[in-house]
């Protein structure tokens, strides 16, 4: 397919361009092979693009395509590193697990839908190559006196059925279901497949409807790691910056990562909720763009999305080592019923994670039932429950 922004460079690049820019590959098509049969996808309106030359530069754009008809599609384009597992290995893993178990189809509604996942290699004459071969095993100042290993990417097309954003539910208490949905999904996949997530984000947290419910999706297992094995992706650092639990902020003196936990990954969870409750308000009409959320501007929260890793574990830390009334969260009038779980979840964390280093969650190793026990703080406020699908919320 050819590249419509090299194309057509003024047009996309003139002032007041940003909302058409998001029509860049509108009525294009690209060309996968599905088994033995070539199929075209028909691209539509960019959902989602990574601004920026580092990293997997992921960008999802709406589709149709008449292999697969009558299902709206979102088309995943990114650049991971060649050795990382792909997201679909990890889901279908995911999958067959919960299909061998007859207590587990109820996570086949919280996991994506991936039609089809297929790579592209650099060609050796591709910038990318040359720029690889350039700069791998480079040694000088510039990178901090240590040999720098640029790995090999590709170019990762994956077709998945098209989830609706967290931004689109209506009501707090669907805003619960799905959280209760994620804390269960989560741990479920941590305990039977042994899957470890790594990335959890107000971006990787979906909905839809199945039977008539809403049912949180966990989305973009493109960072995940087995925990019984050490891949080429569990030794890295992942995460988005303003939802990354406190310690993997910092590095060691050789600039290394800790290693993720899966406390980590709920920690990731409370801030989420932290951050989707208190800086923004839930309004009864959607705006332009479809959400029902607006920002609230005096939260300080907002101001976590642009800090560097030194200001947000500064701020984390005097939020989660404390126990005044000034540290624990307080969600927006619209979000009131979260205010008696983001408390438990607040001292829960604040009294555990840091105050023994080195520690599994809580000071024990059940972490699967300290999930559990996440899970019933907001299970048994009936405020948030009314509503929610049967008047619950919880499986555990």
């Amino acid at each position: 397919m050819p590249d419509p922004f090299l194309e057509v460079y003024r047009h996309y690049t003139g002032e007041g361009m940003a909302e058409d820019s998001k029509t860049l590959f509108s009525g294009r098509h690209i060309k996968l092979q599905v088994g033995d049969q070539s199929v075209l996808v028909k691209l539509g309106r960019i959902v989602m693009r990574q601004t920026g030359v580092i990293g997997r530069n992921t960008c999802v754009v709406e589709g149709t395509s008449a292999a697969w008809p009558g299902r709206e599609l979102a088309v995943k384009i990114s650049w991971p590193a060649s050795s990382w597992v792909p997201e679909n290995t990890f889901v279908d893993e995911i999958k067959r697990a919960a299909e061998a178990r007859e207590d587990a189809a109820w996570v086949l509604d919280h996991i994506p839908t991936i039609l089809h996942a297929e790579d592209f290699p650099l060609l050796p004459d591709s910038p990318g190559y040359k720029l690889r071969e350039y700069l791998s095993g480079r040694d000088d100042k510039s990178f901090d006196d240590k040999v720098f290993n640029y790995e090999l990417r590709v170019c990762r097309v994956t077709v998945h059925e098209r989830l609706q954003p967290l931004d689109a539910l209506t009501t707090p208490e669907y805003y619960a279901q799905v959280t209760f949905d994620i804390f269960q999904v989560h741990c479920w996949i941590y305990d039977q497949p042994r899957i470890l997530h790594r990335d959890l984000s107000q971006g990787n947290i979906m909905w839809h409807r199945r039977r008539g419910r809403i049912c949180g999706v966990l989305n973009d297992f493109d960072l995940s790691s087995y925990r019984d094995k050490q891949d080429a992706s569990s030794k890295q650092r992942t995460g988005t910056r303003p939802y990354m639990a406190l310690e993997l902020h910092e590095l060691d003196d050789d600039r290394n990562p800790p290693a993720h936990l899966y406390r980590h990954d709920l920690e990731s969870i409370f801030y989420i909720i932290t951050i989707l409750t208190c800086a923004s308000a839930l309004h009864t009409k959607p705006s332009d763009s479809g959400s029902y959320l607006v920002p609230v501007k005096s939260s300080p929260y907002r101001l976590w999305m642009s800090m560097t890793d030194s200001e947000l574990y500064a701020k984390k830390h005097s939020m989660i080592s404390r126990f005044d009334a000034l540290s624990i969260p307080v969600p927006d009038d619209s979000f009131k019923d979260f205010a008696p779980g983001l408390r438990q979840l607040h001292k829960l964390f604040a009294t555990g994670i840091y105050k023994m280093p080195g520690a599994s969650l809580f000071g024990t190793e059940d972490d699967v039932g300290w999930c559990r026990h996440l899970c019933r703080i907001f299970g048994h406020n009936e405020n948030l429950r009314r509503g929610c699908s049967g008047g619950r919320v919880s499986r555990f």
